[in-house]
């Protein structure tokens, strides 16, 4: 099993995304159980913007560094999902 942070380095295009978990998780430790324990037996679906994405909406390596933790981890669970789900299962606007 691969934890959520390896799947999001692994391609080279999730690493801001990455660097903002990280960060986050210092204000929310339940990101760190979820998010980084490939052994957690608890399945979440999570949609991992590219770089390019993070960059487009103004998320830089500095931002997210200098940006407040628990704003970081706000933002980040809207990517998160809890149990298993497939793209053909997602409605517009849900």
């Amino acid at each position: 099993s691969t934890s959520v942070l390896n799947a999001a380095t692994a391609s080279g295009q999730g690493t801001l995304f990455a660097l903002a978990l990280v960060r986050a998780s210092s204000a929310d430790p339940s990101l760190s159980n979820i998010l980084f324990n490939p052994d957690n037996t608890t399945p979440v679906t999570v949609f991992i913007p590219t770089d390019a994405a993070f960059r487009a909406a103004g998320f830089t390596e500095t931002t997210i560094n200098n940006a407040n933790a628990q704003s970081l981890a706000n933002t980040l669970r809207y990517h998160i999902l809890s149990g298993v789900t497939f793209g053909n299962q997602l409605q517009p606007g849900s």
